[in-house]
């Protein structure tokens, strides 16, 4: 059994990784989703994880960076295909 009241903050967020982590690895193994077999699963890819506490308002622990580049160049990719 956990011991939800004697988890420190880095357990919590280390137990909110985990759980993510888990499904992710699950649902590669799924055939859809509960309400709609056949369908994508809902979890994967970089993980944001933020610590929102009583003493501290947001504290960010692990954000993933987004790259501007990237995004113009598909983009400007797309539009050259529309053409």
């Amino acid at each position: 059994m956990i011991q939800w009241g004697a988890m420190t903050v880095q357990d919590a967020i280390d137990f909110s990784r985990l759980a993510i982590e888990t499904t992710t690895s699950i649902q590669r193994f799924s055939d859809g989703i509960q309400m709609d077999p056949g369908d994508l699963p809902g979890v994967g890819g970089a993980v944001d994880v933020a610590y929102i506490g009583v003493d501290k308002d947001f504290d960010w622990i692990k954000k993933k960076s987004l790259v501007l580049k990237i995004l113009i160049n598909k983009h400007i990719s797309d539009r050259r295909l529309m053409r």
